[in-house]
């Protein structure tokens, strides 16, 4: 009999924290107070950015940019992210190359079409080529291309079975914010 007592009251023990686990974890994806939310932290936006790099882009005919090595940070007192990465500028037409670093800032926006984040409203807050440094000319026409490339680059893209999971629930995405813990997507009810 004593052990039947036992193990009744150990089965019962994994089944409250089952449950308790069980809320915690709807808690953490779904929000059990309001609407479920879905955050990213820096580290997991660092993470996500670093795969889509190295990234080559050409602008007009002339020029070819590869950027690299993506650093993240946050600036959630202006809603904003930063990030500095490794430039690579090469003219096609005489095969000059310059090496270099950029630093940019800019927000976030939702695409709904593909359920992606995408860089929204770039500047350049850096622009530093070797032996260029200092020519204010070639550095705004660097920085002008630059803000141009990477204006609606894709950051994250939400997987399919997230949004279909939100969906199956009655809502649909909502707005970003940009905080001191990272970003996140807020969800509403589906109209």
């Amino acid at each position: 009999m004593d052990a039947n007592l036992s193990r009744r009251r150990a089965a019962a023990a994994v089944f409250r924290w089952s449950t308790i686990g069980g809320w915690a974890a709807l808690a953490g994806c779904s929000g059990l107070i309001g609407p479920p939310r879905i955050a990213y932290t820096e580290s997991e936006l660092n993470q996500m950015l670093q795969r889509r790099f190295p990234l080559r882009k050409r602008v007009g005919e002339l020029l070819e940019l590869s950027l690299a090595n993506p650093r993240l940070s946050l600036r959630p007192g202006a809603g904003r992210l930063a990030t500095e990465f490794d430039l690579l500028a090469e003219e096609r037409l005489l095969g000059h190359r310059w090496r270099g670093q950029i630093a940019l800032e800019y927000g976030l926006r939702l695409e709904r079409s593909d359920h992606s984040l995408r860089l929204d409203s770039p500047w350049v807050t850096r622009l530093v080529l070797d032996n260029k440094s200092g020519n204010p000319q070639i550095e705004r026409m660097g920085a002008l291309a630059m803000e141009q490339v990477l204006n609606d680059l894709v950051v994250v893209k939400m997987k399919p079975e997230q949004v279909e999971r939100l969906a199956q629930a009655g809502y649909e995405l909502g707005d970003v914010k940009i905080g001191p813990n990272g970003v996140e997507i807020s969800t509403r009810a589906r109209s």
